[in-house]
This record gives C-alpha cells, structure tokens and sequence, in this order.
C-alpha cells in the first residue's frame, strides 16, 4: 500500500509507503509521484519508506532499468523549460535489507550522473532540511 499527495504546506510531493508492494501497485506508485510532481511544478520530493521493509527483485529492476532513466528525461525536459533541480529525499526504513536497498540506489544514481540530487536519510528533519537547502 501506498499514499501519495501534494503537501502545500512543504511545497513538496510526498510518497509513503507501508509494506512491500507488487509491481503493479509499486510502479503505479513511482509513476503517478511524477506526472503530481509535474504537475504542481514543484522540485522537492519526499520519499517516507519508513514502513516499506523490502522491495521485491523486479520491483528494484524495474527501478534502476526503466524508471530513472525515465524520471531524468523528464526531469532535463523539466529544466530546459526554466525549472530547479529536483530533489529526493528518502526516509529509510530501518531494516537491514531495505536499507541496503536504499544505499545501493544512491550510489547508482551518483554513478549514473542523473540530472536530479537523491539522498537517503535515518529521519524527516534531516531529509526536509536537505530539501530546503
């Protein structure tokens, strides 16, 4: 399961996971964050994986192969039009194999030289602070 929303408040998209996820639900889940952060225009993305645990093997393949590739044609397209940088900020889930997950992701996505900052944090005021830097 996942909850997904717009919070003005923080001017940020938020995604919240709770359990592992099918593929399904978890690209319906990453793909619907980024036609609402296109949408609200906003360059902050806060990723609450507190309660997510661990994500099924296609789930990351999918992830790594497809969406990020995806998400960063969107987000240059999204900068060629006068945009900020986005950022993502994901609030781990303290188990092992989660966090590990999250980890491995990070340091694909610096490898990768993406067009969009990511980083994981242990907490919320550290993640939103980072998005507000």
């Amino acid at each position: 399961m996942y909850q997904l929303h717009y919070d003005s408040n923080i001017r940020a998209v938020v995604l919240s996971f709770d359990g592992p996820l099918f593929f399904d639900e978890y690209k319906a889940a990453w793909m619907s964050a980024i036609e609402l952060i296109e949408r609200h225009r906003t360059h902050r993305f806060l990723i609450d994986a507190t309660n997510h645990k661990t994500s099924l093997p296609e789930n990351l393949i999918w992830f790594k192969e497809e969406f990020l590739r995806l998400a960063n044609s969107k987000v240059l397209s999204n900068r060629r039009k006068g945009g900020r940088r986005i950022r993502a900020a994901k609030i781990k889930c303290p188990e092992s194999s989660a966090y590990e997950d999250a980890r491995v992701l990070e340091a694909f996505i610096r490898r990768e030289n993406f067009a969009f900052d990511y980083q994981v944090f242990d907490n919320k005021q550290d993640a939103l602070e980072w998005l507000f830097e």
